[in-house]
């Protein structure tokens, strides 16, 4: 069998060389996974899949040899002992299977997965495809819209929120704060350090970045409505300020640069009133993000979105975090099906 390093070099568009795929002690032998598209934290997923012995049906990723998306991989997927089928049909693919994994990246609001490695192929979460579903099966995605919830709930499909999961979530929180940083660095005409720097949200993101911020030297100030998180942050990261959201509109007022990692408008206009001009925002909450985006554009104000960095700014790191957990996850809910309970 191939091992990483001798199928893959350094500076390949696969791992860098000697990076170990994490699929020893997890056997998921004949398992059939459907995989409905995938950005490249996938693509590690996806081999460690075929090291665990999984039948994989890859929907919407372009055969070896026929895209650059897999280049570099060719190898480890032949080498087994499971095997990957690449096909479009989306409703084939998970008839057929015991397991479905959808991207990270998630849908959008109309349950479209938003990454889909052949660029041709259109795979909706919707009621028509999760009819497919075999009765008891379960969707593994990031984080599942409410079209995607309301079809499950319909078809009685369980889901597993993968950005949930404190294996997958923390892996991705870090290269989530080292991106939203960098564009920070970028678009501000000043140093991060000594920077008064505003988070909103005190979870596993608003976390590593007040901590890495700490660490450069800001002034950082955490919003976050849960006295519990406040405290939980406050003595985490030494020197760091935590309010409650009543107070953000006062902290708003001389920040240098915000970051939003929460899901829910909670950047409208009377609070983007309240910026200096020369303010930053980077929200990288998932789609559509916590600023009012047209009242940014309006005033003037420059505000970034980034939904997404860990497979941008990180794809190896992030699909590392995916590749040690999904297949146990797999693994655990296969070995419950065979006692007659579920996970």
């Amino acid at each position: 069998m191939a091992t990483p390093d001798a199928a893959v070099g350094p500076g390949s568009e696969g791992l860098p060389a000697g990076f170990p795929l994490p699929s020893a002690g997890v056997d998921l032998s004949g398992y059939r996974v459907a995989l409905l598209g995938g950005d490249p934290r996938e693509r590690l997923l996806l081999v460690s899949l075929v090291q665990a012995g999984a039948a994989v049906i890859a929907v919407g990723w372009p055969a070896p040899g026929t895209h650059p998306f897999l280049s570099g991989l060719e190898a480890l997927l032949q080498a087994g002992p499971g095997v990957v089928t690449f096909t479009s049909d989306a409703r084939e693919a998970v008839r057929n299977a015991q397991a479905v994994v959808a991207p990270m990246s998630n849908t959008d609001a109309s349950g479209r997965v938003v990454a889909v490695p052949d660029g041709i192929t259109e795979i909706f979460l919707t009621e028509k495809l999760l009819s497919y579903f075999p009765p008891g099966i379960t969707l593994y995605l990031g984080q599942a819209k409410p079209v995607v919830r309301r079809a499950a709930d319909k078809a009685r499909v369980r889901i597993v929120e993968l950005g949930e999961v404190d294996q997958i979530a923390w892996a991705n929180a870090v290269p989530t704060a080292e991106g939203a940083i960098a564009l920070a660095m970028q678009n501000t005409p000043i140093t991060l350090r000594g920077a008064r720097s505003v988070i909103i949200g005190a979870g596993r993101c608003g976390t590593v970045l007040a901590a890495d911020l700490a660490g450069l030297g800001a002034q950082v100030t955490v919003a976050a409505r849960r006295a519990a998180a406040r405290a939980r942050i406050a003595a985490a990261v030494p020197g760091c300020r935590a309010v409650p959201m009543e107070e953000l509109a006062a902290v708003l007022s001389s920040a240098d640069v915000v970051f939003n990692t929460v899901p829910a408008p909670v950047l409208p206009e009377p609070l983007l009133q309240r910026l200096p001009p020369a303010a930053v925002i980077v929200d990288v909450a998932a789609v559509p993000g916590g600023v009012d985006w047209e009242a940014a554009a309006r005033l003037k104000r420059r505000a970034l979105f980034a939904p997404g960095l860990p497979g941008k700014v990180a794809p190896v790191t992030a699909g590392r975090a995916l590749a040690e957990a999904v297949p146990r996850l797999l693994a655990e809910e296969r070995a419950g099906r065979a006692e007659g309970t579920k996970p």
